[in-house]
């Protein structure tokens, strides 16, 4: 990725990270409107196709939560916090590993449904790093559900000292926008800057095969 791709992704996930300010639900929608706009500008292209599906059916994951979240009516936090989490951290494990195996299932979807264009099929710069950026996010999930556990023990049964001990570790509770408004901005800045860098792997691509 060269100086004007990184700038691409900068100003991107700048971009992205005010959005999100904006609240939940307009990231989403942002988020699935922009993956849509790439596939299609480049639905020629199976590697950014794939890779963009990829990131919208996570977005789209997440925005169900946004749905569920105003349901928690008399859940106990410690129960409530533990579902929210750990659903996320279950979807962004699931597109960790579909990105990891991204190669190998595109090939193996193509060979059943468009033979021809399997040949096409390689490695972008982007789906690497995303698959980074999530293993970050579920670090920090992994930390809020450790720390939602531990700020609710009271609700478990916990003896009340005990409890009062963790009660206020809300240091993931108060900074967690800090953490993951810049990590899924960058994942939309990457997103973006497959418009342009994904021409770039294709040719390096045939020049190799030629050489």
């Amino acid at each position: 990725m060269n100086a004007f791709n990184l700038l691409v992704v900068i100003v991107a996930a700048v971009a992205f990270t005010a959005i999100q300010y904006l609240g939940a639900s307009t990231y989403v929608l942002s988020m699935l409107c922009l993956t849509a706009g790439v596939m299609i500008i480049k639905k020629d292209n199976v590697n950014v196709t794939h890779v963009c599906g990829i990131v919208f059916a996570t977005a789209l994951l997440e925005y169900a939560l946004v749905f569920i979240a105003p349901m928690k009516g008399d859940i106990p936090m410690v129960y409530w916090g533990t579902f929210i989490f750990g659903t996320q951290i279950l979807i962004c494990y699931i597109a960790i590993r579909v990105l990891v195996l991204r190669i190998y299932l595109s090939r193996k979807w193509l060979t059943k449904f468009n033979v021809n264009k399997v040949h096409e099929v390689h490695l972008t710069h982007a789906e690497g790093i995303i698959a980074g950026v999530y293993r970050v996010i579920t670090i920090v999930m992994w930390l809020a559900l450790a720390e939602n556990i531990l700020r609710n023990l009271a609700q478990l049964g916990v003896d009340k000292e005990i409890a009062d001990i963790f009660y206020n570790w809300t240091f993931i509770y108060y900074n967690y926008e800090l953490f993951i408004y810049p990590l899924r901005a960058i994942i939309c800045g990457l997103v973006l800057s497959l418009l342009i860098v994904s021409s770039i792997d294709t040719e390096r691509l045939e020049k190799n095969q030629t050489s």
